[in-house]
């Protein structure tokens, strides 16, 4: 029987791994400028109010194939997570991609972001999952006003959709999802309901504004809200042929 090494948890790493794929509570999602959660797809009302666990934001990639996730590369923003550009991944030759519901070429691989929020009356937990444009940029918002934050304190965030009028006027308004920082409360309550005690949060790991994993910069645009970075993301200046992540709507993808 091979000896395990010493000083090495592997049962800790695979837990660490596994979970990164799992969705917490119910799957909370922004589609068609409505807040929706469950597998219903039960409407959530504008400016309900939940508690941001900072600390569980996961980014990455996913890949798909045939309705269903066949691999992963994801990790935490606390632990300093940098992933892959997109070339990285393979899978590059896009006549080989799946169809989506247009008949476009669809990449298999999204670059998602996962954040868990609870509720704050009664501890009701959610994952937000995405991997559009909105959706991520509201993300990277969020982290922006939470670098700035007193440590141990997590976000007390009101769902809240934003709206403009896009530059192609056969697309007319398109709404998009807003984190409104409401005020900061205790971490360690909500640390405590969510079963996982977060890490000691401090100036060493508490990411300063321009410091945060680089896929998507969230930047400015006049029409509405920041673009991603699609070269910081796929590693160059010309994203892969057919649908990329900018494009998608959080109901393209399954989760």
């Amino acid at each position: 029987m091979n000896a395990i090494a010493p000083n090495i948890n592997y049962f800790a790493q695979y837990a660490e791994a596994a979970s990164a794929n799992q969705i917490e509570g119910k799957l909370l999602k922004f589609s068609k400028g409505d807040w929706t959660y469950g597998v219903d797809g039960i409407e959530l009302p504008a400016g309900t109010r939940l508690v941001a666990l900072m600390t569980t934001l996961t980014i990455g990639w996913q890949r798909w194939f045939g309705g269903k996730p066949t691999d992963t590369r994801f990790g935490l923003v606390s632990d300093g997570f940098q992933p892959p550009n997109r070339q990285e991944l393979g899978d590059q030759d896009s006549s080989l991609w799946e169809p989506d519901a247009n008949g476009d070429a669809r990449d298999p691989w999204a670059f998602v972001n996962r954040l868990v929020l609870i509720h704050p009356d009664d501890s009701a937990v959610f994952t937000f999952s995405t991997s559009s444009r909105g959706g991520i940029n509201a993300i990277g918002e969020l982290c922006k006003k939470y670098s700035r934050a007193v440590p141990n304190k997590y976000p007390l965030v009101s769902l809240e959709v934003g709206s403009y009028s896009h530059s192609d006027r056969s697309i007319g308004k398109v709404k998009f999802p807003i984190f409104n920082v409401v005020e900061y409360v205790d971490a360690a309550s909500f640390d405590e309901a969510h079963g996982e005690p977060a890490p000691t949060m401090g100036a060493s790991n508490v990411y300063q504004i321009g410091q945060a994993p680089s896929p998507p910069r969230p930047g400015m645009i006049e029409d509405g809200p920041p673009p991603i970075d699609e070269t910081s993301v796929y590693g160059s200046a010309q994203p892969p042929a057919g649908r990329t992540l900018a494009e998608l709507d959080d109901s393209d993808i399954p989760f």
